[in-house]
């Protein structure tokens, strides 16, 4: 049987979900909208890493639902919600296909990054008439800019486009030019070029995970960007440092002033606690079907008895645990979206909140990669380490997140945690 999307009350345009001056939905509401996707999103998992992207029909769902204006601010014909409200709404995503999550998280986010950081003349530009603006980035330095009258001609191959597929921009980091009025020459620059401007590799799907998640590389050849869309520093450094940003005042709303690389680190590990609600949810399914395995003489009277492994206390045990995990997990994560909104309503960037923020997360990444390692993984049974097993797909995907650079200074983090909780927050450079 072939799941459908689910009709949904309002469709129109290419930003559905509720038209501009209607309701707008909860964040309860936008949670079922993506659970009532979760059948159609699970049948196009194997489709998607296949095919190495997300699909039309995921991406028309997306629309279709709204969820492509979660961030967007509401001048725009967005819903203008906070960081718990698009991380839970990515954490349900990545429950039913993480790859398409993937690839809507990361390149959605950055609706956050424009309305937070650009000036109100870039922002009514880059979200245009229709308030779409979904980017594909890369958080460091490369490719080269020339200074020309009124902006940069840029050129660079930039990897791991993750979004890519339905983006209608980049945002990019690129050394300052000779003569930048931005920066000095070498130092990192931010910038948004157009769609025209750039073309979508065919280099992605030879990984271990995320094989749909669309993360090919980006070439931008000779694109003209505007002074106005340019930022003097690297994406990473944007925060509220003077009280406000320019999207926390055009706005009037605190979420957009929150520090961009405290709200980036989120992203991953949200989607990872989805993968492992998935793995959780896949498990169940297993156990509640399988019988176990009975050994006469070695088996004990429970097992023996059991007609599914379900029945049996050592799967109970090892689905509690990491049930607990997981849900202790998206406790975390929440309580980093608290900080964060924190962090907002302060109007300023605490270096010693931003650190914990930061490390929780990757804590939060690390208690699901245990439980699906440790308890679902290695109990599972070795069916699902078949290619047609959705446990091996949710391992896969989350293991390959384990070796990404975020994640893997996690040590780092915590040493840098430490050094500020004995000794205080370091002393700002001096002018």
């Amino acid at each position: 049987m072939t799941a459908t999307q689910p009709a949904l009350r309002t469709t129109s345009a290419s930003q559905a979900g509720n038209e501009s001056g209607s309701d707008i939905p909860t964040h309860d509401e936008l949670i079922e909208r993506a659970r009532a996707l979760g059948p159609f999103l699970v049948e196009r998992q194997e489709e998607t890493e296949r095919n190495t992207r997300p699909g039309e029909d995921i991406h028309q769902a997306f629309l279709d639902n709204g969820f492509y204006k979660v961030l967007t601010p509401k001048r725009y014909g967005g819903y203008q919600k906070n960081a718990w409200t698009f991380l839970r709404l990515a954490i349900e995503l990545a429950r039913y296909n993480p790859s398409a999550a993937w690839s809507f998280t990361l390149g959605h986010s950055h609706a956050f990054t424009a309305a937070a950081f650009f000036s109100p003349e870039a922002q009514d530009e880059l979200f245009g008439d229709d308030g779409y603006l979904h980017a594909a980035s890369f958080a460091f330095p490369r490719g080269e800019a020339r200074r020309v009258d009124g902006g940069y001609i840029i050129n660079g191959a930039y990897p791991y486009g993750s979004g890519s597929a339905f983006s209608n921009y980049y945002m990019g980091v690129v050394p300052a030019p000779a003569g930048s009025p931005h920066a000095p020459e070498g130092a990192p620059i931010s910038f948004v070029a157009k769609r025209a401007d750039y073309t979508i590799g065919d280099d992605w799907g030879a990984v271990l995970g995320m094989r749909g998640s669309g993360s090919a590389t980006v070439t931008i050849t000779d694109a003209f960007v505007p002074d106005h869309w340019v930022i003097g520093q690297p994406f990473t450094a944007l925060g509220a440092y003077g009280g406000s940003t320019p999207g926390s005042v055009y706005h009037d709303d605190p979420t957009y002033a929150m520090p961009q690389l405290a709200f980036a680190t989120t992203y991953p590990p949200a989607l990872v606690i989805g993968m492992g609600l998935g793995a959780l949810d896949t498990y169940a399914e297993v156990i509640k079907k399988k019988a176990p395995e009975r050994i006469p003489g070695i088996s004990d009277a429970a097992t023996m008895a059991a007609k599914v492994k379900a029945e049996v206390p050592e799967y109970q045990r090892v689905f509690g645990l990491a049930s607990m995990e997981i849900e202790a997990a998206e406790a975390l994560m929440k309580s980093v979206c608290d900080g964060l909104a924190e962090m907002g309503a302060k109007g300023s960037v605490d270096p010693e909140q931003n650190v914990s923020l930061g490390l929780r997360t990757g804590y939060a990444g690390r208690l699901v990669w245990n439980a699906v390692n440790e308890h679902l993984w290695r109990t599972g049974g070795s069916s699902q380490a078949l290619d047609s097993a959705k446990m091996q797909r949710y391992f896969r995907d989350i293991a390959t997140w384990y070796t990404a650079p975020g994640n893997g200074q996690r040590d780092s983090m915590a040493q840098m945690y430490g050094m500020v909780k004995l000794f205080g927050p370091p002393a700002p450079p001096e002018a």
